[in-house]
């Protein structure tokens, strides 16, 4: 039983009591409230991740660049914007078809390297 549903019980069952169903409108409003604030909350930070993962699509070229290096060209000081961030985006964009990953070598290490959607992807280099 949900909180909601409880406040909607106590309102009908005490229905003759117009402290009990006072007080029961008064605490669904504050959930609606509540309600409310988290959805524009998570509607804030929906609009952020858009946002970042538009800028990394703008970054993608078509020669393959590691993350680091993504990630470099994007924050210009902004620490908010970390490797982590960029590399959940960059997965999401690979998802959505609109990059291509591949392993590259980068001083001597084997990392995943990004491009736009339609670059070839050969072996690695």
């Amino acid at each position: 039983m949900t909180k909601r549903e409880a406040f909607e019980k106590i309102k009908a069952d005490y229905a003759n009591d117009q402290e009990m169903v006072d007080f029961a409108e008064s605490e669904l409003a504050a959930l609606d409230k509540r309600a409310a604030q988290a959805k524009a909350y998570k509607a804030k930070k929906a609009a952020a991740s858009d946002e970042l993962k538009a800028k990394i699509a703008a970054t993608l070229t078509g020669e393959f660049q590691d993350a680091e290096t993504i990630t470099e060209a994007i924050a210009n000081g902004d620490e908010s914007i970390t490797k982590a961030k960029v590399t959940a985006r960059l997965g999401q964009l690979v998802k959505a078809e609109e990059a291509v990953k591949k392993t590259i070598k980068v001083d001597g290490r084997r990392v995943m390297g990004y491009a736009v959607a339609g670059t070839p992807v050969d072996d690695v280099e």
